[in-house]
């Protein structure tokens, strides 16, 4: 591959600090010209994956209230949605109309 700060990435690392990201770089480095075993903490793709949008949450802990109202507010149908399949946390969604 060619290696460049535009467009879609197709190689993620997970790393938690300290040597780790170094250490993840240079497995995935030679993992991909070498071949063998993906290592742990590494994703990789041959091409970009469609679309142009995506949501990354952390766990529970991240959340606070209103999170996600304005979203809601932005795409009604999106609250429907959650309100329709998740009925545990759909009671606890404030209606954007009214």
């Amino acid at each position: 591959g060619t290696e460049s700060s535009a467009g879609p990435a197709r190689l993620a690392l997970v790393a938690d600090g300290g040597t780790a990201w170094a250490e993840r770089r240079e497995a995935a480095r030679r993992w991909l010209a070498e071949g063998g075993a993906r290592p742990a903490d590494v994703l990789y793709r041959d091409a970009p994956v469609g679309g142009e949008t995506a949501f990354v949450y952390t766990n529970g802990s991240a959340a606070y209230p209103g999170m996600g109202h304005a979203l809601t507010l932005a795409c009604p149908s999106l609250g429907e949605s959650v309100r329709a399949g998740h009925r545990a946390i759909g009671t606890r969604l404030r209606s954007g109309r009214g």
